[in-house]
């Protein structure tokens, strides 16, 4: 009798094979990595991709080291860097959009991204698993460089677009009708680089998404620096939103020679809650590109 239950139990796991698929994704992934190379993944705090770092280092005999936090400090970090540029022929970096790591410090080169789903079993605490769910991996790799002697002018960033280094607490890259973008979340960060005191605007192309009514209105806030430069109302479709930078603000901003966080803080709605459908995220706006002149 026990053991028909058993049975019973586990039939739906018999023809299931955990992570199918991920064998041939960590192979190509080896293969950009060379013997003398380290690679550089993030912490367990920003994303699921330290599941990587482990076969890669002990399957694959790559160097690799995770991260112990999303937001390391940057002085530390810098002596690191150059400690391991006499060792290692690059220091690379794997991440998909969790960790704060720009800095005048050092310079980024984007080399690669891939974005793959693998199924994985549900795994409740206090119930038998349910389902199947598909565990997505969305990332970039990035060579850890030198700092440049002449940094680019101005700031454009095309969000879900290797992307990873300058978004902070946004959800996954997503294309949709010709655009790429990411969902915010309550409160999501932009690392704005090479700003000058002579910046004014920061403008935004923002979607709601198709919000529903009976959800808060998308109205964003938007902070640089801590200082607050305004809000947009976001409606439904693409639009740019601009607000105004103070000469002080930027001036200050610009003072510290690293780059600053622009903030967005919105109300967020559950697609769940609100309609019933699969998608069980707390959703901001969507992001569509940020620019500063």
């Amino acid at each position: 009798m026990l053991s028909s239950q058993y049975a019973r139990a586990s039939a739906p796991l018999l023809k299931h094979v955990e992570y199918a698929g991920i064998i041939p994704r960590l192979e190509r992934l080896s293969s950009s990595i060379g013997d003398d190379d380290l690679l550089v993944t993030e912490s367990r705090n920003a994303s699921d991709i330290h599941v990587l770092a482990l076969p890669l280092a002990y399957i694959y005999a790559r160097n690799v080291l995770v991260l112990s936090t999303p937001v390391p400090d940057k002085p530390t970090f810098a002596q690191f860097l150059a400690w391991a540029h006499t060792k290692y022929r690059r220091v690379l970096f794997l991440g998909g959009g969790g960790t704060d790591l720009l800095s005048s410090r050092w310079s980024v080169e984007p080399l690669a991204s891939d974005r793959f789903q693998v199924p994985e079993y549900d795994s409740p605490s206090n119930a038998y698993p349910r389902f199947v769910r598909q565990k997505e991996f969305d990332y970039g790799i990035y060579a850890l460089e030198p700092p440049r002697a002449n940094a680019p002018s101005g700031f454009d960033l095309d969000v879900g677009v290797r992307d990873d280094l300058h978004v902070l607490r946004f959800h996954a890259k997503e294309e949709s009708q010709g655009h790429t973008f990411r969902w915010s979340r309550d409160r999501s960060y932009v690392s704005i680089v090479h700003l000058t005191p002579a910046n004014r605007t920061v403008t935004i192309w923002m979607n709601n998404g198709g919000r529903p009514a009976n959800a808060s209105p998308a109205t964003v806030r938007i902070l640089l620096d801590g200082h607050l430069l305004g809000a947009a109302f976001v409606t439904d479709g693409y639009h740019a939103y601009t607000v105004s930078i103070p000469p002080a603000v930027a001036s200050a901003a610009a003072a510290t020679g690293e780059p600053v966080r622009l903030t967005l803080e919105t109300p967020t709605w559950n697609p769940q809650r609100a309609l019933g459908a699969p998608d069980d995220r707390d959703l901001g706006v969507m992001v569509d590109r940020v620019t500063i002149q």
